[in-house]
Order: C-alpha cells, then sequence, then structure tokens
C-alpha cells in the first residue's frame, strides 16, 4: 500500500512511492468514471513512480486535489493490477479508480563521463517519430532528487537529439555526477531512449 500526502512539489508532477513490498510496474494507466486517462510512469528501477506534469493537471483539475490531500494506491492481491482507493481530503472525499499494469520502455539514463559534455538521446523503436522544427523542443529531465528540469535539444541529420547547454546548468546545479540515474521525457510526455 501507498499513502502520499500531496504538498506543494506535488501540484505540478505527482509522485507515488511504493513500499517495498509492492514494486512499481513500468507504467499504471489508470481511468475513472468521467473517463480521464491518466498514466503513472516508473522513473528509475525500483517502486518510484510518476504522474507527468500535464496529466497532474488534469486530475487535479477535475478534482481540485491540492495542497494536504493523501491518495492511496493498493496492489490487488495475486494480480499485477493496481487500485487508487482512496484520495482524502478534510471532508475525507472519495474517489475510486481502476488502475491496469502495463509494460512500457522508458528512458533511464546512467550518467556517464562522456555525458557530462552533452548527452545524445535517441528516438525509441516504438515510439512517435522524432519532432520537426514546428512542433514542440524541449526534454524535461527528473534526477534521483526527483527535480524537474527542463531544456531545449536539436535535430541531427542521423536523427539523434542532443541537449543544449542548458544540460551543463543541469549538471552545475543538481551536482549530479558519473553513476547517478536521471530520467527523460519529451514534453508532451513521450519518452527518449539514451545513449
Amino acid at each position: 500500500m501507498v499513502e502520499l500526502l500531496v504538498d506543494q512539489a506535488g501540484e505540478k508532477q505527482l509522485i507515488v512511492i511504493f513500499t517495498e513490498s509492492s514494486t512499481a510496474p513500468d507504467v499504471l494507466k489508470v481511468t475513472d468514471k468521467r473517463s480521464l486517462q491518466l498514466q503513472f510512469r516508473r522513473i528509475r528501477t525500483g517502486n518510484k513512480m510518476i504522474l507527468p506534469s500535464e496529466q497532474w493537471r488534469k486530475l487535479s483539475s477535475n478534482y481540485t486535489i491540492g495542497d494536504g490531500y493523501k491518495i492511496i494506491i493498493e496492489r490487488i492481491s495475486s494480480t499485477d493490477q493496481y487500485e487508487m482507493v482512496e484520495i482524502l481530503s478534510q471532508a475525507t472525499t472519495l474517489y475510486q479508480y481502476q488502475i491496469k499494469a502495463t509494460t512500457m520502455a522508458l528512458l533511464q539514463k546512467t550518467v556517464e563521463q562522456r555525458d557530462l559534455e552533452q548527452l545524445a538521446v535517441t528516438e525509441p523503436y516504438d515510439s512517435e517519430p522524432i519532432p520537426n522544427a514546428a512542433t514542440s523542443r524541449s526534454l524535461t529531465v527528473i534526477d534521483e532528487r526527483r527535480r524537474p528540469w527542463t531544456f531545449d535539444y536539436r535535430v541531427t541529420r542521423r536523427g539523434r537529439v542532443l541537449s543544449g547547454p542548458q544540460w551543463q546548468n543541469f549538471i552545475r546545479d543538481n551536482i549530479v555526477r558519473v553513476g547517478d540515474t536521471v530520467s527523460i521525457e519529451r514534453n508532451d510526455g513521450h519518452g527518449y531512449p539514451a545513449e
């Protein structure tokens, strides 16, 4: 079981930490009675899940979830399914969710020495094409301390995406070192694997 107390940081990106006895799947797909579609994604190997910021905005706007709310998630016994059983406010308002676990490749990057200068990102096999210049071009990085950072990228002839100068700021400001784990997703929620 997970009990998550929503705080000010959670108003932008909701992060769920599963208990040790309940390992998080790659993706949790959430559908509620109002057909609101949400996906929690695992941000690294283990028990940490994140709800991308644009989906968190949908959830918080539909249910006016804010500071001080508690969210409880339980795994259905002997299955790979999960259930968000309660969202509690001071008025103890209860909402029911059905959560189904699926498999999805996520970008998890262990920082190497060469990445301290420039991070190379490639398109996954099962993803949409890398966007062209007419689309939004930014990536969101989340380090092990769960701080989001957005930076621009450019597309090369070989279809690779390379970080801009903001990556060096991320290294500097977050004190990222070789061996640290970071997670990266495109700003529309589609993840890209890195090399």
